[in-house]
């Protein structure tokens, strides 16, 4: 999925191993059952790690990383304040957590290298399909 999104001229490559997600797997398994469940958090800060810091931007001849500055009491900080949330509220809090989750690994994460977004190009011309209106008449049964 990574390799489809683009941003104009510029577009992102995955560059991760399986060996060393595996690695990170076993380790994490492990040490979590060691240590009855505490170093879980530390295992999720790995795997954030490694998904993000393996996302490379690509724009001309230019390559950049990014980089996930998240330490594992900060993800134990963020996983008990989503737990609260979702049990005092009964599960309504989800979508809350969800989106608390998501700015923190966006707020966490940086940019490394040369992009430079001012030179950025649009490389597709206006789209102006109109299949979504086809599909809306075809699937149209009369009940509303």
């Amino acid at each position: 999925m990574i390799e489809n999104v683009r941003f104009g001229s510029a577009h992102l490559r995955y560059t991760g191993d399986g060996a060393d997600l595996l690695l990170i797997h076993v380790k994490g398994y492990f040490l979590s059952i060691l240590t009855v469940g505490v170093y879980l958090f530390w295992y999720v800060k790995d795997l954030l790690r490694f998904y993000t810091d393996n996302i490379v931007v690509v724009h001309e001849d230019t390559y950049s990383r990014l980089q996930c500055n998240v330490s594992g009491f900060d993800y134990l900080k963020l996983a008990i304040g989503n737990l609260l949330l979702i049990i005092c509220t009964l599960g309504f809090g989800t979508s809350w957590a969800t989106a608390r989750t998501m700015s923190f690994i966006l707020n966490n994460s940086t940019l490394v290298g040369t992009f430079d977004p001012d030179t950025l190009v649009q490389t597709e011309e206006d789209y102006t399909n109109a299949m979504y209106e086809d599909l809306a008449d075809v699937l149209d049964i009369g009940l509303v």
